[in-house]
This record gives structure tokens, C-alpha cells and sequence, in this order.
């Protein structure tokens, strides 16, 4: 998208030369959505002095000299609206342009940094929220396994997760599992990176995994579309909800983890 800004701010830089104005500042921007075309520039305002002509003879002449150099690749046409220049997108063209374009992989070392979402309550919702959370809960899940579970040996005890510790949580996911991983999808959301490692460590079955996180995920994005539906306009009765419903999950699942290590313990 930045390059084909860059080509349309380029070619109307070039067809202002052939009108004898040099060293403007070209600004392409998005087209209001009741507007024709795709981006605009109002170049034409700030020439109204230099050139003593009104903005919407400028805005013809920069478009007849445009036309007549041609419009960048992946631009289907330009209009003269009023003193504005809109844009056309080819979207064929572009699409093809971006595809072709895609550079070919370089093995060299370089810092990956996986973005695991979760949905944003500032925009709409679509379904690659959705499959970015289900990809972010299976990296987690990958670490160990593609790390190493070794690491786990020589390093755990660092934040305690000792031998005698990884029995207890592969004997808990094999008992508990789905329902961890449940309801770490859903509203106790801050835990699943954390539970997604120890998945992943303690050996339980990615199918599995997938399922339950896939299933949490749909359950966990339709209570938040829900209760935006339900509260409309007031954040702050969906925050204090929200504080109040994690806060009681995450003391429940305090209790059950405090439960079922003293029975262990007892055992």
C-alpha cells in the first residue's frame, strides 16, 4: 500500500513539472467513503496562488498531464472532482503486483516476533482475530516441543517447575486438560499462554489442544461481541463486569489448582 502511494505522489511530482511547479509537497490520502475513487490528493488548493488559476483548472491540467505520461501500474483511472485528483485501485492489478512482488525468504539470523492477539474492542471484529489467537495458542504450545523438552529439565527450576512438578502436571492434563484449556480461552484469557506451555511441555495431544482452543476462542469472542451488544456505549459497566467475572473465575481456578495439589500431597 506505501508503495503505491509513493507511485502516485511520484506521478502527480511529474506532471506538475510539465505545468512549471517544482518543490510542492504532494499528500495522496484515502478517499472519504461517500467520495468516488480509492485516494485523492487537494494538491490543487495550494497551487491556486502560485499558478493564478482557480483549484479546479489545476486539478483538470494535472490530470490531462498525468493521462497523457500514464498512471502508475496497478491504477485503473484518475477523475477530476472538483479541485481534488481521485484514484482508481485496479484491484486485479494490484493484487498481482503485491503477489509478484513477494521477495524470496533469506536465511539469515534474524529476531522473529510472534504477535499473539486477542481481539480489540476499538474496531470490528472479523475471523482473523480469530485464527491469529488459535495461531498464537499453537506457538505457545510448539515451544517446548521445538526447543526441546530437555530444556525444561536443565532449566525449570528456575521458576519451579522441577522433575517431580512435570509428573504432577502431565498426570493434571491427562485429567484435566480439556477443561484447562477451556477455560483459558475464554475469560480467564491471561493464563492461556502460560497453560499453552505447559500443554505443550506436559505432552498432551495437539488435536486435542486444538479443539478445546479453537471451541474456548469462538465461546470467549462471542461473550465479548455479546456484551458489547448488551452494554452499547457504556465501557465502564462492561470493564467493572469484566474486572468482577475474571477476578471470580481466576479464584475458582486458584481453589481448584490449591484442591488438587493437597489431595495430591494427601495421596
Amino acid at each position: 500500500m506505501a508503495d503505491l502511494l509513493q507511485q502516485l505522489e511520484h506521478a502527480v511530482s511529474a506532471a506538475l513539472k510539465t505545468l512549471g511547479v517544482e518543490d510542492v509537497q504532494v499528500q495522496v490520502q484515502e478517499v472519504p467513503a461517500d467520495k468516488p475513487g480509492d485516494f485523492g490528493t487537494p494538491v490543487a488548493f495550494s497551487l491556486a496562488k502560485v499558478l493564478r488559476r482557480p483549484p479546479v483548472k489545476i486539478a483538470q491540467e494535472i490530470l490531462a498531464a498525468l493521462e497523457a505520461a500514464g498512471l502508475p501500474p496497478g491504477i485503473a483511472r484518475a477523475d477530476a472532482v472538483g479541485p481534488y485528483l481521485n484514484f482508481h485501485v485496479d484491484p486485479g492489478a494490484y493484487v498481482r503486483g503485491v503477489v509478484g512482488g513477494v521477495p524470496a525468504p533469506v536465511d539469515t539470523a534474524l529476531k522473529v516476533v510472534v504477535e499473539h492477539t486477542s481481539v480489540n474492542p476499538n474496531k470490528e471484529a472479523h475471523v482473523g482475530h480469530l485464527r491469529n489467537i488459535v495461531l498464537g495458542d499453537a506457538v505457545a504450545y510448539g515451544l517446548c516441543p521445538a526447543f526441546g523438552r530437555g530444556i525444561f529439565a536443565r532449566h525449570g527450576s528456575w521458576f519451579g517447575y522441577t522433575a517431580e512438578r512435570s509428573v504432577r502436571v502431565n498426570l493434571l492434563f491427562e485429567r484435566w486438560g480439556s477443561w484447562a484449556v477451556l477455560v483459558t480461552r475464554t475469560f480467564v484469557s491471561y493464563l492461556s499462554a502460560v497453560v499453552s506451555v505447559l500443554a505443550g511441555a506436559g505432552r498432551y495431544r495437539l488435536s486435542a489442544f486444538l479443539a478445546w482452543t479453537v471451541l474456548g476462542r469462538l465461546i470467549g469472542t462471542a461473550a465479548y461481541l455479546g456484551l458489547g451488544y448488551g452494554v452499547g456505549t457504556d465501557l465502564q459497566a462492561a470493564a467493572d463486569f469484566l474486572k468482577n467475572l475474571s477476578g471470580l473465575l481466576l479464584s475458582l481456578a486458584v481453589l481448584a489448582a490449591a484442591g488438587l495439589v493437597a489431595s495430591g500431597r494427601q495421596s
